[in-house]
């Protein structure tokens, strides 16, 4: 954390060079990273409400779409912090190799470069929730509460990040393992799907998944206004510090392999 704080102007350049490099050339700009997350939106949309006819269960009163959307532009940001991350140091060498930069604070710009363009993304369906009147106006707060999530999910995102922006450099199939096993998580995590409808005997897997709490978090401070203080909550409180704390760890241990290995 000190190295971060210590290099925080490094950190925001290095945040706006990779924003602004997704988008050199072209035309349409920040535009392309709403379209991701909106094309799945629509796809998932359609498949689950118009041809599987998916009911969410009970429990829920949002339409699905709303109740897709909340919890997958975190999952989107999630994501991509993690497969840039993975590649970030190998794909640098010229950096690592030089003796005195914070290689280090190359995870975090890329969690977070990737985490500024899907908060464009929820803060129009934010302002599509107050337009519409499924948020109050005098829940603009609820945008501060946001805040307890997001600072969890960045700390759980920079901790796997730099374990596995450490492993990549001696192992290559890394990257590959990462992206095939985001893929079963995506489907682990009640995103496209309510708790509700989940069999008890399978249930455990979600409970011990941190983006289940998570997601139910966004979920509970976008439309009731308020953050759940049950064993799910705690449990993702003490799980981001201690990824955040282990995984740095990890990395300052494994650094002055680096040079060598790219």
């Amino acid at each position: 954390m000190q190295a971060l704080i210590r290099n925080r102007f490094l950190l925001y350049n290095l945040i706006r060079r990779d924003i602004s490099s997704r988008f050199v050339g072209s035309y349409a700009g920040l535009f392309w990273g709403l379209v991701h997350p909106a094309i799945l939106l629509v796809v998932y949309s359609t498949v689950f409400v118009f041809i599987l006819k998916v009911r969410l269960g009970p429990g829920v009163k949002q339409n699905f779409a709303e109740f897709l959307f909340c919890g997958l532009w975190a999952w989107i940001a999630f994501q991509e912090g993690i497969l840039h991350s993975v590649n970030v140091v190998v794909g640098n060498p010229n950096l690592v190799k030089r003796m005195m930069f914070p290689v280090e604070v190359l995870i975090p710009a890329s969690v977070l470069s990737a985490l500024f363009l899907q908060l464009l993304g929820f803060s129009l369906f934010f302002v599509y929730l107050l337009a519409f009147g499924k948020v109050p106006v005098t829940g603009v707060y609820r945008l501060l509460l946001v805040c307890v999530p997001l600072i969890l999910q960045i700390l759980l995102t920079m901790g796997l990040g730099w374990i596995l922006a450490a492993l990549n450099v001696f192992i290559r199939d890394t990257a590959q393992m990462v992206a095939a096993l985001l893929t079963v998580w995506f489907f682990l995590t009640p995103i496209i799907y309510s708790v509700d409808v989940v069999p008890e005997g399978v249930r455990f897997l979600l409970d011990v998944n941190p983006w289940t709490h998570l997601v139910g978090m966004y979920r509970d401070v976008v439309f009731e206004g308020r953050i759940g203080l049950g064993w799910g909550t705690i449990y993702v409180c003490v799980l981001g510090v201690v990824v955040f704390i282990g995984g740095n760890h990890v990395f300052q241990k494994l650094k002055p392999e680096f040079a060598d290995a790219v």
